[in-house]
């Protein structure tokens, strides 16, 4: 029987190698036979959190600092406990990141600082931290590549994201495997080797509402929307709350055009999760469906939660336009073009709000900017052209 120390040697090359589901297998074993193994229990607390399992490695982690808290693993798991409850995160990163530094030739303490950057949003670092890691284990952990895919994705390094996908699926086909790769190969535009990627996933797992939402989404973007309703209805039969099933349904309605089931939906995704984006496509979906009140409070409310967004205010602007309330409208048009001054539709509707108030003049230097950066809208290219020749013709009398 081999002892603790060689049974950690055995986790440590398979995780190296790729193989971290049979690493995982051979360290719940040897945990049964050494289970005052701080270094097993570390490994374990590691490979879980790896799999998002962020609550039951929480305890784990704990279990590490019972056996010693001033060993490096104890060290690193109060880290890391810190850690999850954002307690000094700056000064626990910091402190984390100084104690792998110190520990050469363990890299497993490194596998949780990339982590903790990954968790906490600093993309760059997990990135940096990854590569490290990479150096010593070749292939390494799958979750590794899984993980370094999401960030690429999040950056949008579609490319890069994509080698690290097909990578995690030839170390570890699974439906979590599948899925990643189907979310870079939909952003990628490749909707059809998306389908057959997330086929794949649900092969795996039939009641994850994540799945098949995703799927969802890559069909709907490919214009399959009948077949992406199908694919909400799946995933809210598995999650009646699933707020990105619910939220893509409602964008399927909407295509549809059936505003007021889309309206609903989206109502419902608010209660649950209130966002933005929600109240945003809530507010264009009022603007259909000719309800221009109920928008205004739509684009009111996603303009509490985040301003940022030059688009809020244009449509805001147009659906102010509709309710001739022009003064506010040009407001409107005012904060769009601080944030986006590239959006042409934005100066098409400033320039309508100048026309309909008789400022023709200064319509017109709206409306041609307007058809600078967007020579191709024909309906508002005639509102410039008209209004232009009625300018030069009555210069002319």
């Amino acid at each position: 029987m081999a002892s603790a120390d060689a049974a950690c040697s055995s986790a440590n090359a398979l995780l190296a190698a790729g193989n971290q589901a049979q690493a995982e297998r051979l360290i719940r074993q040897y945990l049964g036979l050494y289970p005052n193994n701080q270094k097993l229990w570390f490994m374990h607390a590691c490979c879980m959190r790896s799999r998002d399992m962020v609550s039951r490695s929480r305890r784990v982690f704990a279990k590490v600092v019972s056996l010693g808290d001033k060993t490096p693993y104890g060290k690193c798991s109060k880290y890391v406990m810190m850690l999850d409850v954002n307690e000094g995160v700056k000064t626990n990163i910091i402190q984390l990141h100084k104690l792998t530094d110190e520990i050469e030739g363990d890299i497993l303490p490194r596998w949780m600082l990339a982590r903790q950057y990954y968790e906490h949003g600093m993309y760059d670092d997990a990135i940096r931290q990854y590569k490290l890691i990479l150096k010593i284990w070749d292939p390494g952990p799958v979750l590794i590549h899984q993980i370094l895919g999401n960030i690429f994705e999040i950056q949008g390094r579609l490319d890069e994201a994509l080698k690290e996908r097909q990578l995690t699926v030839r170390l570890e086909q699974a439906s979590y495997s599948y899925y990643g790769l189907g979310t870079t190969l939909t952003k990628l535009g490749r909707y059809s080797e998306a389908n057959e990627a997330f086929a794949r996933s649900m092969s795996y797992d039939q009641k994850s509402a994540s799945g098949w939402a995703a799927w969802a989404n890559n069909m709907l973007i490919a214009g399959q929307v009948s077949n992406a309703v199908t694919k909400c209805e799946m995933a809210l039969k598995v999650d009646p709350n699933h707020c990105s099933a619910l939220y893509i349904y409602g964008k399927c309605l909407y295509e549809m055009g059936n505003y007021d089931d889309a309206i609903e939906m989206y109502k419902k995704v608010i209660s649950l999760e209130p966002s933005a984006e929600t109240y945003y496509v809530l507010a264009v979906t009022f603007n259909h469906a000719k309800k221009y009140d109920e928008a205004c409070d739509a684009f009111e409310k996603s303009a509490e939660i985040d301003q940022s967004s030059g688009r809020l205010w244009s449509d805001w602007a147009w659906t102010l336009l509709q309710k001739r309330e022009y003064d506010e409208a040009v407001g409107k048009c005012e904060k769009a073009v601080a944030i986006d001054p590239n959006d042409g539709y934005t100066w098409f509707y400033w320039g309508a709000c100048l026309e309909r108030k008789g400022e023709l003049e200064a319509a017109l230097v709206k409306y041609k900017r307007g058809a600078e950066l967007s020579p191709h809208e024909d309906y508002w290219l005639e509102r410039y052209t008209d209004l232009e020749q009625r300018l030069r013709g009555n210069s002319e009398k």
